[in-house]
């Protein structure tokens, strides 16, 4: 995707939140990525084989 300083920040909050069984609210303007975001926390995380629901 690349390699700017918000989207490592971005990588780091997935990482940290990835795992973590509470619910993640992510918020922003229309077309900023959210949905990426949610998939990548859902498909990297231990539910990964769960279905993805947004």
């Amino acid at each position: 995707i690349g390699n700017s300083e918000a989207i490592n920040k971005v990588t780091e909050v997935i990482e940290r939140v990835k795992n973590n069984k509470a619910t993640v609210f992510i918020s922003g303007e229309s077309g900023t990525g959210k949905e990426l975001v949610a998939r990548s926390i859902h498909y990297m995380g231990q539910f990964a084989r769960a279905p993805f629901i947004a």
